[in-house]
């Protein structure tokens, strides 16, 4: 066979080759689910935690953080962030910030919103737009929207030169409602996009009852089933893909007569 002769069937080869490797790019549903963010508390996987504490115990079942972390939560001293860096913020706002860090701490269920964070020191991979339900976020607004804040991003926008976080230099204090407006602003835009607020359900809580079971397991599942259901077409031997191979194995020896023709 003379080497033109040879290049339909190198091509079917690879063509092939493709089709097979389609599969071992795909992430599977367990994958996706049960997975901790990689930073600098958070547990290498989640398990059960004798104990966490207070506003964080309701992931104590199965947990991506440990129980001095969830302490220091509540303590303000983990990531050296200032969170009163105007006025003090008031007891029901304080709550709710510190139910959200607990949420990112602890949750096992953020597995198919993880993407990889270049830039931070205190991890390597971050939550983007996590759908959060609009009554929770209506309920965080509620209770934070008097306070005050000189920043419109709480992860990108203070001065950290002095070791924590500091207004930046022309800014200045406002309520909160001033500087965001709006409810789904404040959600999305506070920690820089980590979470979006939905409407529909399934959508992620801040606050359960553990004797009840975490209602959020049934948002990360809904989510993986849907990533990896999208990814599975063409699965390497579905219809579409054995017909392609059949097409282009014809296509391949038709070829090859019309180069006999030729020559």
């Amino acid at each position: 066979m003379q080497n033109k002769e040879m290049i339909p069937y190198i091509v079917l080869f690879l063509l092939v080759l493709c089709s097979l490797a389609e599969g071992d790019e795909r992430k599977t549903v367990e994958q996706y689910l049960n997975r901790c963010l990689d930073g600098l508390h958070h547990k290498q996987k989640p398990g059960p935690e004798g104990s966490l504490y207070d506003q964080c115990s309701p992931w104590k079942k199965w947990s991506c953080c440990q129980a001095n972390v969830t302490e220091n939560i509540h303590k303000e001293t983990l990531y050296k962030f200032n969170i009163h860096h105007c006025k003090r913020l008031s007891k029901r706002c304080l709550q709710h910030f510190i139910q959200d860090l607990c949420f990112y701490q602890c949750t096992p269920n953020g597995g198919p919103w993880i993407h990889k964070e270049s830039n931070m020191k205190i991890r390597k991979e971050r939550y983007f737009e996590l759908p959060l339900c609009r009554d929770t976020c209506e309920e965080w607004w509620d209770s934070c929207k008097d306070d005050e804040t000189c920043s419109g991003n709480w992860m990108r926008g203070f001065n950290w030169t002095t070791g924590t976080n500091t207004c930046v230099t022309g800014s200045k204090c406002q309520k909160i409602s001033e500087v965001f407006k709006t409810s789904t602003n404040f959600c999305e835009k506070v920690w820089d996009h980590s979470w979006k607020v939905v409407s529909q359900k399934p959508c992620f809580v801040l606050w359960f009852d553990e004797k009840n079971g975490n209602p959020n397991n049934q948002v990360a599942f809904a989510e993986a089933y849907r990533l990896t259901s999208e990814a599975s077409y063409p699965k390497p031997y579905s219809y579409s893909s054995v017909f392609m191979i059949v097409y282009n194995f014809i296509f391949a020896f038709v070829l090859q007569y019309s180069y006999c023709d030729i020559l």
